[in-house]
């Protein structure tokens, strides 16, 4: 049995941040500019045909003894400060990537391998996960964060893990979720920043070295507290039904794709150490994930207040935005989104496909989100599924 390996390239070339995109995609203007796009969808077209020809040639010779072969490539698409978009180089934040296989056997893509996942956690944990099983991924992970030498004390980093994913269990089993919206909060992943010496912190990333725990919501289930519903998971809970519905709200207008669909969307957040929690901003570091999926039971027509205010974390103080300007921002990433999703639709003739479409975006202090630049942190991920793809994967 051949033993598949996934690599992901990233390409580098001189004629990258070449072709500017329009101000609207940087959250500057709200004009759109056709002949903007178009200059944006020919520099688009141009690296996705190059990169379809060189997979089809290079597959085509490779050695049928050999043990490896190529089973997926990500091309990552950079826009800098200025607005020029290119093929990222090797550093820098992705504006969107683009994920190619193979839609054929054996070299189909196993999506356990976390192709299809923004970032695959460390520990998923839920309701029913032993105490036994949380010790046993928890030594696993910090036997290599000693061997990495990151990481002094082994002793302590299991004590202190162990306890986090404990609390993080126990605060997550008493949330509550609003199943309305048409787009609802499935998931939450949180990052655990871990010190020299073992220390873990909720929520802090940055510098260090960092564990991430995925908790899913049960769908259908509303539990009674049995335990003091405290003022953070009542102000995560807030947020997160009040974000499902103004992404429910902007993706009414999401143009449908014929080969794409809106897998999820990961939205950033930010905790300070006094339990406040808000939306990750452009100068904010990630401390969590809200993941919202799509809900098919959900009715196709509903109506939702747009009234509020959605809080925004700027460094460690937290603003508020009108809920008005949310979704204005929202409906500009689907927007461009599907863009990306359009330019991936014209390669579906080929044994290589787009998978995956990821497209990140930054959101502003005033409410304005737009494509996140290499310079600025990703807050909010859009994830396009190709499906007319292997339907296994779906």
């Amino acid at each position: 049995m051949k033993l598949k390996i996934f690599i992901t390239l990233i390409l580098f070339s001189s004629s990258v941040f070449s072709t500017q995109v329009p101000e609207e995609w940087l959250g500057k203007s709200e004009n759109k500019s056709l002949e903007g796009e178009r200059a944006v969808d020919g520099a688009i077209d141009e690296i996705l045909t190059l990169q379809k020809e060189s997979l089809e040639e290079v597959t085509a010779q490779k050695s049928q003894k050999g043990k490896y072969f190529l089973g997926a490539l990500v091309t990552s698409f950079g826009v800098s400060t200025s607005g020029s978009i290119g093929v990222l180089g090797l550093s820098g934040n992705a504006t969107a990537q683009m994920i190619w296989a193979k839609d054929i056997l054996p070299e189909r893509p196993d999506p356990t391998a976390g192709l299809l996942s923004p970032f695959k956690p460390d520990i998923f944990i839920n309701p029913g996960t032993p105490k036994e099983i949380l010790i046993q991924k928890i030594d696993a992970i910090s036997e290599v964060l000693v061997k990495s030498r990151k990481v002094q004390n082994e002793k302590a980093v299991k004590k202190n893990l162990l306890e986090a994913a404990l609390n993080f269990q126990k605060t997550m089993d008493q949330m509550n979720i609003n199943l309305a919206p048409r787009f609802r909060a499935s998931g939450f992943a949180v990052v655990f920043g871990i010190s020299a010496t073992g220390r873990v912190s909720f929520g802090v990333v940055g510098g260090g070295v960092s564990v991430t725990m995925q908790w899913n919501f049960p769908k259908n289930q509303i539990k009674r507290r049995t335990t003091t519903h405290h003022d953070f998971l009542n102000k995560l809970e807030n947020l997160a039904n009040l974000v499902a519905e103004d992404i429910s709200v902007s993706a009414q207008n999401l143009e449908k794709l014929a080969n794409y669909k809106i897998q999820d969307i990961w939205v950033g957040l930010l905790f300070n150490v006094s339990g406040e929690v808000g939306v990750a901003s452009i100068s904010g570091q990630v401390g969590g994930y809200l993941i919202f999926t799509p809900d098919q039971e959900a009715k196709s027509i509903q109506k939702f207040s747009d009234k509020g205010e959605i809080p925004l974390a700027a460094d460690s103080k937290f603003i508020k935005v009108a809920r008005k300007k949310i979704r204005k921002g929202l409906d500009l990433a689907f927007r461009i989104g599907g863009h990306f999703a359009k330019r991936a639709q014209k390669h579906q003739d080929a044994k290589w496909k787009i998978l995956l479409i990821n497209a990140n975006f930054s959101l502003g202090l005033s409410g304005n989100l737009g494509v996140a630049t290499v310079g600025a942190s990703p807050s909010i991920k859009v994830h396009f599924l190709n499906t007319n793809f292997a339907k296994d994967l779906l």
